[in-house]
């Protein structure tokens, strides 16, 4: 029996998993879906989070893609929106005259590159990380 790579949560695959070219045979392959992934959840945090500790303003809950997909999207359908549509989740028009979610956006676009090798590495996130907790 072949093993099967399709794993895990469809609407959290990067696009290498859904065009069906992820390079099975380097883990760096496996590391870089984790990071598309990664950004998913960045950008839901960010949707949940206050631009202030004053403002009442985070944005309801929602799941990536939620306004171009159904609650349980096939892998079909995901392929269409991600790899064919190039469609990414949008930013909140409130995060952009707050410096940290700018800051944490463009990271999650880095993560997104259709190119896993135009992703940004663990130790680089890691970095942007430090550096905006230093800010």
């Amino acid at each position: 029996m072949k093993p099967n790579h399709r794993v895990g949560t469809i609407r959290y695959m990067a696009p290498e998993i859904l065009d069906k070219t992820l390079n099975e045979k380097v883990f760096e392959s496996y590391k870089a879906t984790d990071l598309y992934a990664l950004g998913l959840v960045f950008w839901e945090i960010l949707r949940r989070c206050q631009t202030t500790p004053e403002e009442n303003d985070a944005d309801i809950y929602k799941l990536p893609y939620e306004d171009v997909l159904p609650n349980n999207p096939k892998f079909e359908e995901m392929h269409e929106v991600v790899c064919i549509r190039k469609i990414r989740p949008a930013p909140s028009p409130r995060w952009e005259n707050n410096s940290t979610f700018c800051y944490i956006l463009n990271s999650c676009q880095e993560l997104w590159a259709e190119n896993p090798a135009c992703r940004p590495s663990t130790y680089v996130i890691k970095e942007q990380l430090r550096d905006l907790q230093n800010q």
